[in-house]
C-alpha cells in the first residue's frame, strides 16, 4: 500500500540589479485586493484547504492485493527460522475469504500436524476460523467472519497461564475472539524441522513449491498486508498500526513485512528483510489468481504541514489586503 505526500509551491521570479549583472530572485507572488474582499478570498482558501487535507486522508492509498483462486495459488517464502522454538510471535494480515471452505489456510508453516509453528484456516463452512501451535494447540472460534475484507491478527505467547492467554486471535482489532482449544498450547512452538512460511495454502514439504506437489488445502480469496513479529503484540498495537503502514527501520521486532504492492511479476518482496516470496501456480491474468486493486482502506498518514505561526513569506502565496 503506498502513501503520498503532497507539497504546494508557487513562486514567481522578478529581475534585479546586483553589481551589474542580472539576477533572478524568488519572489512569493502577491496578490491586491481590498481589505473586503481580501479576507473572503483568504476564508475560502483557507475552507479549500481544510476540505483538500481532510480528503487526502480519508482516501485510500493506491495499493495492491493478491487473488489466489482456491485451486492451487501459493506464495512460497521459504523457511523463516525466527518462528522455529520460539515462545512468542504475532502473524497479522489482512484477509478476505471468497468462500468458506473447511481446513482452507490463508497462511502456515509446517510440514505435518505434529511441527505446525503456525496456521490460520477455516474449521468450517460457516466463516468459523482456527489458529494452532503444532498439532495439540488449535483454538477455534464460534463467531463466524462474512465474506469481507478483515484484519486477522494472530498472537501466541507460550509464556502464558492458559491456553486464552497463550494463543489469541484479534478480529478487525476488536478484544481477542473466544476460542475453543483442542489441548494445550504449548510453551515455545516446535523447534526447526525446515518447514516453509507459505501464504495461500499449507505445504506439506521442505524443498521450495513445485507445481501442486504438496500443496494442500488452498485458499480462496484475497490477501494484504501480511506481518510478521517476533513479539507477542498487544491489543492497543495491533489497533494503532493496523490501518498504517509500517516504516520497516522504526520496528526493531518485525521480521518479516509485505505490502503485496508489486502489481505485477512473481515476487512478493520482503520489506524488511530478505524473506522474500514467490509466487507459485498464478495464472496472473485477470481479475483472479492475479494481482488486484486492494478493497483494504489505509488512511495517508503522511504529514502535511498547516503550520499557520510560520511567516507570511513562507507560504506559496502572499496576500497583501490594502
Amino acid at each position: 500500500m503506498k502513501l503520498y505526500q503532497a507539497r504546494f509551491a508557487s513562486q514567481h521570479s522578478r529581475v534585479a540589479r546586483n553589481g551589474g549583472q542580472r539576477k533572478n530572485v524568488a519572489q512569493p507572488t502577491r496578490l491586491f485586493f481590498n481589505r473586503e474582499k481580501g479576507l473572503a478570498f483568504a476564508f475560502i482558501m483557507l475552507l479549500s484547504l481544510v476540505f483538500f487535507v481532510s480528503a487526502a486522508n480519508t482516501a485510500s492509498a493506491v495499493n495492491n492485493a493478491l487473488s489466489f483462486d482456491g485451486t492451487d495459488d501459493i506464495v512460497d517464502i521459504g523457511d523463516v527460522n525466527s518462528l522455529d522454538g520460539v515462545s512468542q510471535y504475532t502473524a497479522e494480515a489482512w484477509v478476505r475469504f471468497s468462500v468458506f471452505t473447511t481446513n482452507e489456510t490463508a497462511f502456515a508453516k509446517r510440514t505435518s500436524d505434529t511441527d505446525r509453528a503456525l496456521v490460520l484456516q477455516c474449521s468450517d463452512t460457516s466463516g468459523n476460523v482456527r489458529i494452532g501451535v503444532s498439532n495439540v494447540g488449535y483454538g477455534s472460534t464460534s463467531s463466524p467472519l462474512s465474506l469481507a475484507w478483515h484484519h486477522l491478527a494472530v498472537v501466541y505467547n507460550g509464556g502464558g497461564a492458559s491456553n486464552s492467554d497463550r494463543l489469541k486471535l484479534y478480529v478487525d482489532g476488536g478484544t481477542p475472539r473466544s476460542l475453543t482449544f483442542s489441548d494445550t498450547v504449548p510453551t515455545t512452538t516446535p523447534a526447526s524441522s525446515g518447514s516453509r512460511l507459505v501464504i495461500g495454502a499449507e505445504y506439506n514439504l521442505t524443498t521450495p513449491v513445485i507445481g501442486t506437489t504438496g500443496v494442500v488445502v488452498p485458499f480462496g480469496g484475497q490477501i494484504d498486508e501480511f506481518r510478521i513479529w517476533n513479539v507477542a503484540r498487544s491489543a492497543t498495537e495491533i489497533q494503532n498500526n493496523m490501518y498504517s503502514q509500517l516504516t520497516p527501520a522504526s520496528e526493531p521486532n518485525l521480521v518479516a513485512y509485505y505490502k503485496f504492492d508489486e502489481g505485477s511479476g512473481t515476487t512478493l518482496g520482503d520489506s524488511k528483510g530478505s524473506n522474500h516470496g514467490t509466487l507459485k501456480n498464478f495464472a496472473l491474468t485477470g481479475t483472479s489468481s492475479n494481482w488486484v486493486a486492494s478493497g483494504v482502506v489505509i488512511p495517508i498518514s503522511a504529514p502535511i504541514d498547516l503550520n499557520m505561526n510560520k511567516p507570511v513569506e513562507s507560504y506559496s502565496t502572499d496576500i497583501e489586503l490594502k
